[in-house]
């Protein structure tokens, strides 16, 4: 019987995200020792900000906030790493740059291999440059960033542990969940026109915690929540849709979680990321992208017409189980790559 194989594992935990990872990790046999955190942080007083900011400033010491924000868990987390009897197998860790170098090199060490994946593109956050080196294998999504030395291409994934969870699909309905924007409300509205035109159900979750700007927009067809919802209830809300809605994030071009949840799920889905077309999953009758004319005159069309299944192998090779093999480098694997310019 092969040996189960042992994984130190962090990332932010951000709308459990992490903890859908763990899962998936242990519906594949790995042994997951989590050393994920929340990213929440307040100074304890005025002084400690403006001894960051002097450290940043004279020192050009950017890990202070990290190593603050990070006190909390370090004990119990070196702790745990400490006491393993042999090295973890692998050691994977998901925006590195939110940890402590101190804390990276001391699970590194603990691990005969060592990766990272940085799901934001690398001009959001420059500082990730200088955590790179530490690492065995490195890994960016956004295309922009392929000209990054010793970096490896990735895309982002789709949960594979709870494909064959019960639901209630309805076909017609269209889906989003995001935070509300005041750039977005015009597509939206537009969206919504057209979604409903094509005799379907949208279904458009917008987040503020401002209730004028619920009571502002209360005629355009869309939901204002005023708290996050979990992953997990997402991807929920996902499995029971027809069709996902996505927005690029201004800041990078890398193709979004909502994409490849709707390859996994057998989704269509509505996005703005023109990059979408460089791919070899594309194809106009499952993926609608709007311009920066905003122009939806054929989404109702493009709504009525049937999904194009895409075989199962070029399914399966965006699934997370493909994803962590290419990642540890653990045959068998499809490799993954990027689109250039």
């Amino acid at each position: 019987m092969e040996k189960q194989k042992v994984i130190i594992f962090g990332a932010p935990k951000a709308y459990n995200v992490s903890d859908e990872i763990k899962k998936n990790l242990e519906y594949l046999g790995f042994k997951v020792i989590d050393v994920s955190f929340p990213q929440e942080f307040r100074y304890k007083n005025k002084f400690q900000k403006i001894y960051n900011f002097l450290r940043k400033l004279i020192l050009r010491d950017r890990d202070y906030k990290k190593r603050l924000r990070f006190e909390p868990f370090l004990p119990d987390f070196e702790k745990t790493i400490k006491a393993l009897e042999t090295k973890a197998d692998f050691a994977l860790f998901i925006r590195p740059d939110s940890f402590p170098k101190s804390f990276l090199k001391l699970a590194i060490a603990q691990s005969h291999k060592s990766c990272a994946y940085q799901w934001d593109g690398i001009e959001l956050f420059p500082e990730v440059k200088s955590y790179i080196r530490l690492f065995d294998r490195f890994f960016i999504f956004d295309p922009k960033d392929l000209n990054i030395p010793n970096v490896l291409p990735a895309t982002n994934f789709y949960f594979d542990y709870n494909l064959n969870s019960d639901y209630t699909l309805d076909p017609k309905v269209v889906y989003f969940i995001g935070s509300y924007f005041k750039d977005r409300m015009e597509p939206i509205r537009k969206i919504i026109q057209s979604i409903r035109a094509a005799d379907f159900t949208p279904k458009i979750n917008l987040l503020t915690k401002k209730p004028k700007i619920a009571e502002h927009y209360k005629t355009c067809g869309a939901l204002f929540i005023d708290s996050f919802v979990s992953f997990d209830q997402n991807l929920e809300n996902v499995q029971k849709a027809g069709v996902l809605i996505d927005f690029i994030n201004g800041k990078h071009n890398g193709l979004s979680f909502r994409t490849f949840e709707a390859i996994g799920h057998n989704k269509k889905l509505i996005t703005n990321n023109s990059d979408i077309k460089k791919y070899e999953f594309y194809h106009p009758d499952n993926f609608f992208v709007w311009d920066q004319h905003e122009d939806f005159s054929g989404l109702e069309d493009f709504l009525r017409r049937p999904y194009r299944a895409i075989s199962h192998e070029l399914q399966q090779k965006y699934s997370f189980t493909n994803w962590i093999h290419y990642i540890l480098d653990l045959s068998p694997f499809q490799p993954l790559s990027l689109p250039r310019d």
